[in-house]
């Protein structure tokens, strides 16, 4: 099979690319570096340096390659960073990827998987179904929300993917997460328990069982592997209508004050905290259905351990910072 994968150089998109390569699939990487890394790709990968709405990728790669499936994981991601720059949100993770969506579609690609965010679902006190009531609260969430939209009115093939709190690191270590990124828990995590500073718990007046928000991590490898089943779903499906949406998750919860504890126990290191007010627009309880997930593929989660998370998430970090 014969992908291009969108942001390929990214968190996400990198370990998604690596593994494709090494199921024997032919992988095309898209990727503006603006978040991600070439080094992160392993040397099989065909890359090339692009934004998403580019002409030149359009006419020197959409148009002179026959794709089996576009992975689109391109897109800015930082909640808080949204709410400073709206625009930017909607031009980046909107505007432009329905520019590269068309200009796919136009190029003949008809199956696709879609990146989108759990952040859609806004403020919910129960487990978030796909068929439930969406109410977006950021710029960033907004802007997910309006691809969505977009992608339903296409007449392709398509598996929407709403990623919950995705972490950890693939244990060959060859890519992972960007070490500058300040809106992540476990990279704020990572930098506390190295540099000593203080760690802030933002609000402790949540309405979950300990008052601190309350998230449903899923490890990296088990996000990578559902696109790889998905992707084989769609393609055996190809004749066929197939039209998803999936929620990628565990369908359990984890309290951010459960996760300080956790980084406190297998880091063996001091972890130094205290709490501040709740950041604006924030959800106090994120939590998958998962069950459209686990019947359309079969899927049996084998990375659900805090543990295994959090100790990849560690030794990146580290790893980061001797390189740089």
């Amino acid at each position: 099979m014969k992908v291009l994968i969108s942001g390929g150089a990214g968190y996400v998109g990198s370990s998604i690319a690596n593994f494709l390569i090494k199921k024997g699939f032919k992988v095309w990487v898209v990727d503006n570096l603006t978040n991600g890394s070439q080094k992160f790709l392993i040397k099989k990968i065909k890359f090339f340096k692009s934004d998403i709405n580019s002409e030149i990728l359009n006419k020197n790669v959409l148009k002179k390659n026959k794709f089996d499936l576009v992975i689109h994981c391109a897109a800015l991601v930082n909640n808080d960073e949204s709410i400073k720059y709206p625009k930017l949100y909607y031009l980046n993770n909107y505007k432009k990827a329905k520019k590269f969506i068309k200009n796919c579609i136009d190029a003949h690609c008809k199956n696709f998987i879609i990146s989108s965010t759990a952040a859609i679902y806004g403020y919910r006190n129960n487990k978030c179904n796909e068929n439930g009531k969406l109410d977006p609260q950021t710029p960033y969430a907004k802007s997910k929300f309006k691809l969505e939209t977009f992608i339903k009115k296409q007449k392709i093939n398509y598996a929407i993917l709403r990623y919950f709190n995705v972490t950890g690191v693939d244990q060959t270590f060859k890519s992972g997460f960007n070490i500058k990124n300040k809106n992540s828990l476990f990279v704020s995590l990572c930098r506390a328990c190295f540099q000593k500073n203080l760690f802030l718990i933002n609000g402790k007046a949540h309405p979950t069982y300990d008052k601190t928000p309350v998230r449903d991590f899923i490890y990296i490898e088990d996000l990578v592997k559902i696109h790889y089943l998905i992707g084989k779903l769609i393609k055996k499906k190809e004749k066929e209508t197939f039209r998803e949406i999936i929620n990628c998750g565990y369908g359990k919860g984890i309290s951010v004050l459960d996760i300080v504890k956790s980084f406190q126990k297998y880091s063996k290191s001091k972890l130094n905290y205290s709490y501040t007010k709740s950041r604006k627009k924030d959800i106090s309880y994120s939590v998958s259905s998962n069950k459209k997930l686990l019947k359309l593929i079969n899927f049996k989660p084998t990375q659900n351990n805090i543990k295994k998370m959090i100790i990849t998430s560690l030794k990146w970090y580290f790893k980061q910072i001797k390189i740089n």
